[in-house]
């Protein structure tokens, strides 16, 4: 069933500067394990059928890294729709982009959306009636490096080089990586489609501590994309 809006517990979280880490989610009260944090929705999403043709987009020889055919969708579709969606576009411009510019820090529930699935198409900021004083432009390129950096892909378990679709949840973004996570990342599924991702305390965790989470890839991976200590 479709899950109608995005959650977090407001009393045990807050965005913060973790300095050389950038920015982060610290814990604001003691965290029990297995304890609820965030139940997001993709705020954008692109997908292939699993017996599409479609596969891989480009190739980096440099990087040895691929891109993949919903990896690209998703750049062109949050590209077009930046222009007519203020709002989608300030969210897009607050994640971090790989520039070596500080993201801002922002509170947790500007990047949450709490509107209904059913009303949440009537409600796009269009820049015309949106704060001129927020209003932000946010070039193609900056755009594909946001992509590339806060993505989530989904891969059958039958392939494990082609991503079948790809998602971006902006709260859950916000998380660091560590290669001994205290949270870990639970997809919410229906009928084998995606519908949130949760984040879910895997120990007791205090109050001043960092929440972080694993980003499923080796330490040299997240080196090289990241550039953080782990």
């Amino acid at each position: 069933s479709d899950i109608l809006a995005d959650w977090f517990a407001q009393d045990a979280l807050e965005v913060v500067d973790m300095g050389r880490r950038g920015r982060g989610i610290r814990a604001t009260r003691d965290i029990s394990a297995s304890e609820l944090l965030i139940l997001e929705r993709p705020r954008r999403s692109c997908s292939a059928r699993p017996d599409s043709l479609e596969a891989v987009h480009s190739l980096d020889l440099a990087t040895r890294s691929i891109e993949d055919c919903t990896q690209t969708k998703l750049k062109a579709q949050l590209t077009a729709e930046i222009r007519e969606d203020a709002l989608l576009a300030s969210i897009v411009a607050s994640l971090y982009d790989g520039s070596g510019a500080t993201p801002p820090v922002v509170p947790l529930e500007a990047m949450i959306d709490r509107s209904s699935a059913r009303v949440l198409p009537l409600l796009r900021q269009h820049p015309d009636f949106f704060p001129p004083s927020e209003r932000v432009h946010v070039e193609r390129a900056r755009v594909s490096r946001v992509v590339d950096l806060n993505g989530h892909g989904r891969r059958p378990a039958s392939d494990s080089l082609h991503t079948r679709s790809t998602e971006l949840y902006p709260a859950i973004s916000l998380f660091n990586h560590a290669t001994q996570p205290n949270c870990k990342l639970v997809v919410v599924a229906d009928a084998g489609r995606t519908v949130a991702i949760a984040v879910v305390s895997v120990r007791n965790v205090s109050a001043g501590e960092e929440l972080t989470v694993s980003y499923g890839a080796s330490e040299a991976e997240v080196q090289r994309k990241w550039a953080f200590p782990s």
